[in-house]
């Protein structure tokens, strides 16, 4: 079963009660600007309450004040590349080459009560990282937060690179530091892929 999550990154300040201005482009080319609230699974208009499902978007911009804020796009997930599970969610770009893409995002918690009754969502302050090559439809996780996952972070940045022996040789060696990811996407980038 693919599970749904919401990997918005909006601002810290941002909770999942408060409504913010977006310009939605959808995958069959439209443009939609309107007032939304996010959920977990879609956005939802404040004026309409039409749903914007994930699935539908290519990307959408968030404003503050009529200039926009941030970029995010939809993103199909795996921790790893033989993983069966799927998360699905917006990320923000924060790097972008002809040959990888690499996005920030934060998860959506939920607070129950001592029954387990929810009570309220968040947006987590912990930013996770995603990794993906451009054309290519799954991102993956390639780093960890909070000293979780920590321990198979190089083993996810060598499954992920195993396509480019002197990436590998450059993480073994301790030339190129394996957390510092721009840094080994940059060396992918100029020596190994395809062009």
């Amino acid at each position: 079963m693919k599970i749904k999550l919401i990997l918005l990154l909006l601002l810290i300040s941002l909770s999942s009660c408060i409504q913010f201005k977006v310009s939605m482009q959808l995958k069959n080319g439209n443009e939609i600007i309107d007032k939304v609230r996010p959920n977990y699974q879609y956005l939802v208009s404040t004026k309409t309450k039409e749903k914007y499902h994930f699935d539908d978007l290519s990307k959408f911009n968030v404003y503050k004040k009529d200039s926009v804020v941030e970029y995010y796009y939809p993103l199909h997930i795996k921790n790893y590349r033989n993983a069966d599970k799927v998360y699905y969610g917006l990320g923000m770009k924060v790097y972008d080459s002809h040959k990888l893409e690499i996005f920030h995002a934060r998860f959506p918690y939920f607070r129950l009560d001592y029954t387990q009754n929810y009570i309220d969502e968040y947006i987590s302050p912990r930013v996770e990282t995603f990794i993906r090559r451009k054309g290519e439809p799954y991102a993956y996780s390639i780093a960890c937060i909070d000293a979780m996952g920590c321990d198979t972070v190089l083993q996810r940045v060598l499954q992920f690179f195993d396509d480019c022996p002197k990436v590998i040789e450059q993480i073994v060696s301790g030339s190129i530091d394996y957390n510092d990811i721009i840094t080994v996407a940059d060396y992918y980038n100029e020596h190994c892929g395809k062009n």
